[in-house]
């Protein structure tokens, strides 16, 4: 684990801050946009705008509240 096999897995991302993993997904808040975003953690693609318009952005939280695996995103 030297970080030698690094890959970018989405390009043009403004802005990122918080960050986490919750199953095969990705999401991140990014302050210039105002929004918070998710991509699939393996290929960096389907990346997709879950809420936007939100001011003062800070750290993501992913937590999964039931046996389902029904994951909820807590912005902070």
């Amino acid at each position: 684990m030297d970080g030698s096999n690094r890959r970018i897995l989405v390009q043009g991302v403004k802005h990122p801050y918080g960050l986490t993993v919750f199953g095969n997904n990705m999401y991140w808040t990014d302050w210039q946009k105002m929004s918070i975003l998710k991509a699939d953690k393996f290929s960096g693609g389907d990346v997709k705008t879950l809420r936007y318009n939100l001011s003062g952005l800070m750290d993501i939280h992913a937590v999964q509240l039931d046996s389902g695996g029904k994951e909820e995103l807590l912005p902070f």
